[in-house]
């Protein structure tokens, strides 16, 4: 898009991509939910069937994800945890062979991450070096301050009833001008239903008349 921008302008560009902002493209539909809806979906988990602590937890309170995927991660992991004995067992283990000790690990973690919320957990392991973090709903996550200073999420129209504004997910990068923007809201049904006729060669009489009369227009009448 940058470069076809280029070729049209010859101005440069600067691209910026988010994590945050592509997961909330991805999860377009849901961000839209939540807020019509006014409920997030439920998080259906992620479990990494080879490392234990490369997944999904629930704790005493909600969620939390765990990124320990390298040896050393996996050993900081256990000894923060307080199983310094899985921490040793692990040391000299190659990464190929966590499968095998996927499951032991598993029920160590869900034992001890269940005594305490998730936002604990979520300090506990970042300040020890272990990438962590609760899981957000989608509600929490479209109103986070990070979120908030991106330009993922731009105003598209007012919910009916109390007149919210509904924010859309519009790309997941950001340039330093020109960039991604949304220009009109979804349309109504029928919005632009004289536009289409008229384009598709039906006289601005013929179009008139039938919206007068209140009928319902078909492909039929378009023929």
């Amino acid at each position: 898009s940058a470069l076809f921008q280029r070729s049209r302008t010859g101005e440069g560009q600067y691209i910026d991509v988010a994590m945050v902002d592509a997961a909330l493209m991805l999860a377009s539909t849901d961000v839209m939910d939540a807020q019509v809806l006014g409920e997030s979906p439920i998080p259906y988990g992620n479990f990494n069937p080879a490392v234990a602590g490369y997944s999904l937890y629930p704790t005493q309170d909600g969620l939390l994800m765990i990124g320990a995927f390298t040896v050393k991660q996996n050993q900081r992991l256990f000894q923060t945890l307080g199983r310094e004995d899985i921490a040793t067992a692990v040391k000299d283990v190659a990464l190929r062979d966590f499968r095998d000790l996927c499951e032991e690990h598993a029920c160590a973690l869900r034992s001890i991450l269940a005594t305490a919320s998730a936002d604990h957990w979520e300090q506990v392991l970042m300040d020890a070096g272990v990438p962590a973090a609760r899981v957000r709903r989608i509600d929490e996550a479209i109103s986070h301050p990070q979120v908030r200073s991106r330009q993922v999420l731009q105003e598209s129209d007012l919910l009916s009833g109390d007149g919210t504004t509904l924010k859309m997910p519009v790309a997941a990068f950001g340039y330093a001008h020109g960039g991604p923007s949304l220009r009109s809201s979804a349309p109504r049904q029928g919005e632009h239903t004289r536009e289409v006729l008229l384009e598709l060669g039906m006289s601005g009489e013929r179009v008139a008349d039938l919206e007068k009369r209140g009928i319902a227009l078909s492909a039929a009448d378009v023929d």
